[in-house]
């Protein structure tokens, strides 16, 4: 395996980067569906919990979000999503690297990146089967599966 450092992210990121690679572990991931109805969108105070098997965090949705991790629902599925995905990637803890560039924190929680405009695509930033928590799901409108797949892999 040859490895080319990217400096963008700190030595220290790229060290953990490499060793994960070659132990095996995987990141558990998984998804959230909104309904193809534009129509059909959450209800005021449904909620989402997430984990990263560290931390869990509940999303509530709500018609005018008042509160940290208050979701704004939207008035079609797409922006209720966006608000989502926003909401999701705002919990990354922010880091700089050796430039000065803010990134996400890669050492925990959960980084979503919306594969379609109804979809919601989750990975966990730790590494291994801690991260297999389900999301628990009380939302109308909207599926979850995951997180899954996480794996520990073997010694290096």
């Amino acid at each position: 395996m040859t490895y080319v450092p990217d400096r963008s992210y700190p030595v220290i990121v790229q060290i953990r980067d490499v060793l994960e690679a070659m132990s095996g572990l995987l990141a558990a991931t998984g998804t959230i569906t909104f309904s193809s109805t534009p129509a059909e969108v959450p209800t005021a105070n449904d909620t989402l919990i997430i984990s990263d098997g560290v931390t869990a965090i509940t999303y509530t949705w709500k018609a005018e979000p008042a509160a940290a991790n208050d979701v704004e629902i939207g008035a079609t599925a797409t922006i209720s999503a966006a608000n989502l995905l926003a909401a999701i990637n705002a919990n990354a803890p922010d880091l700089t690297d050796n430039l000065g560039r803010a990134i996400a924190d890669p050492a925990r929680g959960i980084v979503a990146v919306a594969t379609t405009a109804l979809v919601i695509t989750l990975t966990n930033t730790i590494m291994g089967a801690l991260g297999n928590v389900a999301i628990t799901d009380g939302t109308d409108n909207v599926e979850v599966t995951g997180m899954a797949n996480g794996a520990d892999g073997g010694a290096i």
